[in-house]
């Protein structure tokens, strides 16, 4: 239900729904972390297949981030937006990866080989298509 609700506001919500797409970007994010982490494999391949598809607004990438750091015991959020520069967010994150206690290094590892695996997939779809359209 909840991925049907954002796919269907794509990812550029029309103002008019907004608001509902707003609610159901912070139900997501209660899903992940709620009974962390057996939710969070089910709503990152959910993020995974919507941004697959072309049709997730990229906010709700930048909600889950924040979530999963609050909730990794620090004092300050990370607070990543969409408007924040790109000098903002490498700080931020670096001072977050250097400070977390949210998870081991194993889980770090075995969550960057699974998202490596599917950008990889994802990149992979994206050339092809782009280069069968080219050679069109």
């Amino acid at each position: 239900m909840v991925g049907s609700a954002l796919r269907a506001s794509g990812p550029h919500p029309d103002q008019d729904r907004l608001m509902i797409h707003h609610i159901y970007r912070q139900h997501l994010t209660t899903l992940a972390i709620t009974g962390y982490p057996e939710h969070y494999p089910e709503v990152i391949g959910l993020v995974l297949i919507l941004s697959e598809a072309g049709s997730l607004d990229p906010d709700v990438w930048l909600d889950l981030v924040n979530v999963l750091a609050k909730s990794g015991g620090r004092q300050d959020d990370l607070d990543l937006t969409s408007k924040s520069r790109l000098e903002e967010w490498t700080k931020k994150s670096l001072s977050f990866a250097a400070s977390q206690t949210f998870m081991q290094l194993d889980d770090v590892r075995i969550k960057t080989a699974f998202l490596e695996s599917r950008y990889s997939k994802i990149t992979s779809i994206y050339f092809t298509r782009y280069f069968l359209a080219y050679k069109s």
